[in-house]
């Protein structure tokens, strides 16, 4: 089948991120984090918070799935420059750097008067959740790769 990078990280970037997501969801309902990933995208997406709080959801949940792509597609092409030695490990310290830039870097550029709950002790677990998707985003791609899906 032909090489096509994009539907590669289609498929790597949705089944990562609907990972993510449910071990997110888990986590909040379990009370370990108020404001999973999904939830932080939609509330900087919808602005003002709606009056039916499931429009954040839908709203954030789709935004993430066409973030988790694209930076899915990101990784492949890392991938193919630099080589899948190692895989796993990169799928990690990739997970990570999402993180910061999930975390970190996103927030502080953007401002807003949204109260977005993303307290200290919830960090570990968006950390965990970031490598989660590293991983799972890594695991994806071999399957794929030596399954000679689309590569």
């Amino acid at each position: 089948m032909r090489k096509d990078t994009f539907f590669t990280a289609l498929l790597v970037g949705f089944g990562s991120t609907a990972l993510e997501i449910i071990v997110s969801y888990i986590l909040k309902t379990m009370g370990f984090i108020k404001t999973p990933l999904y939830l932080f995208v939609g509330k900087l997406s919808v602005g003002e918070l709606p009056a039916k709080p499931w429009i954040t959801t839908v709203v954030g949940i789709t935004g993430h799935f066409f973030t988790g792509v694209a930076f899915a597609f990101i990784f492949i092409l890392i991938l193919q420059k630099w080589g899948r030695d190692y895989l796993y490990l990169k799928g990690l310290g990739y997970g990570g750097i999402l993180w910061i830039i999930h975390e970190v870097i996103i927030p502080n550029i953007i401002t807003t008067d949204i109260k977005l709950q993303l307290s200290a002790s919830s960090q570990i677990w968006h950390i965990l959740t970031g490598l989660i998707w590293g991983l799972a985003a890594a695991y994806i791609y071999k399957y794929l790769q030596e399954r000679k899906v689309f590569g």
